[in-house]
């Protein structure tokens, strides 16, 4: 039942990797650090957009100051690299 629910959803369940610590890490070190920050921003729109397209995260090219949305969009098929990037809403460029 679950994953027709998901499938009616259009969600593509992915799990995580057998003892593979870094997986979980990665989840709690997001909400450790949603935790500590989100009283910053005036919503939690405001804190994605600065948590993947401003803050460089060590996981990455740290000597780069690379973001997940560098990552992502660096690590996209060719065909694929005219996805327009996320805007939030107010955001001129």
């Amino acid at each position: 039942m679950f994953q027709q629910h998901l499938a009616e959803l259009g969600i593509k369940h992915i799990v995580g990797r057998v003892h593979h610590p870094e997986t979980n890490g990665k989840v709690e070190r997001f909400y450790g650090t949603f935790q500590q920050k989100i009283h910053l921003f005036d919503s939690i729109d405001d804190f994605m957009h600065w948590y993947n397209y401003v803050k460089p995260h060590m996981s990455l090219d740290f000597d780069k100051l690379e973001k997940p949305a560098d990552a992502f969009y660096s690590r996209l098929d060719r065909r694929r690299k005219d996805l327009p990037m996320l805007k939030r809403s107010g955001d001129k460029s």
